[in-house]
């Protein structure tokens, strides 16, 4: 995590350097450590994904539901990301709509799991 953290701080200081001169030059070098950062991250998810898979299968769960829970902070974490990156280029607008359809993607992804949800609470009811 230091390397990350370093990495962050290099980008922003040389980001604020060049900013003026050349600030196409900063937008491009503040995409290249998003970049870098997500990778390093979906690594690190790599794991997460596995102890689950292995949780869900040791209580007796679906396996889709770890699936559909990835899917959901992968889109969570493109929708931040997007959204960020429009918002140091300017384009504010272009960031809140790019947050919005991370929204809307993230319940369509999730609709299974409620209806299973809805199913349930039906059994529950009769």
């Amino acid at each position: 995590m230091e390397k990350i953290i370093g990495i962050a701080i290099l980008t922003v200081v040389g980001s604020q350097l060049v900013k003026k001169q050349a600030g196409e030059i900063a937008l491009l070098l503040s995409i290249a450590a998003a970049v870098f950062v997500g990778l390093w991250s979906v690594d690190r998810l790599q794991y997460v994904v596995a102890a689950l898979s292995g949780l869900f299968a040791e209580v007796g769960l679906y396996e889709g539901y770890g699936q559909i829970l990835m899917k959901i902070v992968g889109l969570a974490y493109i929708g931040e990301l997007g959204s960020a990156l429009c918002k140091d280029a300017g384009c504010q607008a272009l960031a809140e709509q790019i947050g919005i359809a991370a929204k809307f993607s993230i319940l369509s992804v999730s609709i299974p799991v409620f209806l299973q949800l809805v199913e349930v609470m039906g059994q529950f009811g009769q």
